[in-house]
């Protein structure tokens, strides 16, 4: 009994060593356990919170090349779905026009205006080709044979002058032009050269009654861009054929004119406007038509009550970007026209900025639209020779659609100076590589290269010194040509001595 008790106590003071050594253990493990739960939950409930940034992964060129076909895939999806889209109706209809503006609802004849499109500041008198008066004296010019172009001096004329098939105007300081000018109420645009870069341009409609294509062609018209057909302005929106179309374009064309086209658009949805470019399509098969087919936005009631006057903004780009798209289908040049305020307010510019653009803005000065245009039109209020009814929009293009250029190549071929005496020794240079293919001398070589050397510009020189070279090599062929005849001729001479 005594030893069953004392083996208790020694039971019950072991526990409890135990305990005070290993107790606060298990109390920390138990606590580390949860400060680690709390951790787990904290970091998994950050992990669906968070949202990593975005790594810009750098494509590997032959990665590129491999996913190429795909992206074109996509590509050539979004362009099948336009071309199922925009399809050109062909069962669509348009009588000519009576000429009957009110009968027509025509409303070309009286756009509204807005507030940029005001009254005209301008009143150009276009009674003749200003380009061809003759000018004051004459260049004088050197057409260099082995560079292509032609040198000319400019203080012994003033006026227009026709340089190297380009066209320039000479101050009477005896300078040229560049950037924007006016001209007799014309505008021109020269480029960094001082060439023209520009060309001048009219719309018409029947509104101009029958005009007289050949003066208009005198008198320094380039293209014109005449109006196919319109909408009526009212509730049924009868599709009409302008009825001076075909006599307008035919004579255009008769006389050397470019030409474009432009549908007075009222369309109210996208099929109408589907329809108006398909009108337009059909009357332009069979011409030349160089310059855009135009979707003419405006507004066709001062009331604000025409059947498109009331778009919104969305959907009369809508309807603009689907007459478009028809006119690319078609295989032509798809363009819109109107104000400035026009492309401002009423259209989403960012959605047509791949059509060609004409601009209507009536300012005395360069207008400062903010964007990309192709055409200017800068005056409603021109009087042209050969249009004796109403007066006639004048319009300046700063590309030329018949030969897919912009123009500004213009006058690389021509060097002007001042003074002859600074074209002299180019002149003087090639009569010597010239020459020198009859003297052949190696002085007159020394003094052909000397003179080469004193050239100023060095694409010249070097153009030159090659042609130099060129007949240097032909002097050297002919010589020993002719000292192996001159030996022959001399051994045969001293074998027949020796043998007589």
């Amino acid at each position: 009994m005594k030893k069953r008790e004392e083996k208790k106590k020694t039971e019950k003071k072991t526990r409890s060593e135990f305990s005070k050594r290993y107790t606060p253990s298990f109390v920390g493990f138990s606590v580390m356990l949860a400060l680690s739960m709390c951790i787990v939950y904290v970091l998994s409930v950050f992990s669906l919170s968070y949202i990593p940034p975005e790594k810009k992964v750098e494509t590997e060129p032959m990665l590129i090349e491999v996913l190429a076909p795909y992206s074109e895939k996509v590509e050539v999806k979004e362009k099948e779905k336009k071309q199922n889209e925009y399809k050109v109706n062909k069962d669509v209809e348009a009588s000519v026009a009576t000429g009957d503006a009110v009968i027509d609802e025509d409303a070309g004849n009286r756009p509204v205006k807005d507030n940029t499109v005001s009254v005209s500041e301008l009143k150009p008198e276009v009674t003749r080709d200003v380009s061809s008066v003759p000018p004051t004296g004459q260049p004088l010019i050197f057409e260099s044979k082995l560079t292509g172009l032609t040198f000319a001096s400019t203080n012994t004329t003033q006026g227009w002058n026709v340089i190297g098939n380009n066209l320039y105007y000479i101050t009477r300081e005896h300078g040229v032009l560049f950037g924007n000018q006016m001209i007799d109420s014309v505008r021109y645009f020269f480029n960094e050269r001082g060439a023209v870069a520009s060309l001048v341009g009219i719309d018409v409609s029947r509104h101009q009654g029958s005009i007289d294509w050949q003066k208009v062609r005198q008198a320094g018209i380039d293209f014109a861009i005449i109006r196919v057909g319109f909408r009526g302005y009212g509730e049924k929106g009868q599709l009409s054929i302008d009825d001076n179309f075909h006599k307008n374009i035919r004579g255009a064309l008769e006389n050397g004119i470019r030409v474009g086209l432009y549908f007075y658009s009222q369309a109210v949805n996208v099929q109408e406007a589907i329809d108006e470019a398909s009108v337009a399509v059909q009357q332009a098969s069979g011409y030349e038509i160089s310059f855009p087919i135009y979707c003419d936005t405006e507004f066709a009631q001062t009331d604000r009550s025409g059947r498109a006057d009331r778009l919104d903004y969305d959907k009369r780009t809508d309807c603009v970007e689907a007459f478009c798209e028809t006119v690319r289908q078609a295989g032509y040049i798809p363009g819109v026209y109107a104000s400035k305020s026009f492309y401002y307010h009423q259209l989403d510019f960012s959605r047509l900025s791949s059509y060609q653009i004409w601009l209507a803005h009536y300012t005395k000065d360069v207008t400062n639209f903010a964007y990309g245009y192709q055409v200017w039109q800068y005056t409603d209020s021109a009087h042209v020779y050969g249009i004796t009814q109403n007066a006639v929009d004048l319009n300046i293009a700063f590309y030329d659609y018949k030969y897919s250029n912009d123009m500004s190549s213009s006058g690389e071929n021509v060097l002007l100076y001042y003074d002859y005496s600074e074209i002299e020794p180019y002149q003087t240079a090639e009569n010597m590589i010239e020459s020198y293919a009859s003297v052949g001398t190696d002085e007159y070589y020394n003094q052909t290269l000397l003179q080469i050397d004193s050239l100023a510009i060095e694409s010249i020189k070097q153009t030159y010194k090659n042609a130099l070279e060129v007949v240097h090599l032909a002097v050297l062929t002919q010589n020993l040509f002719n000292n192996t005849t001159r030996d022959q001729s001399e051994e045969e001479q001293t074998t027949e001595e020796a043998e007589n």
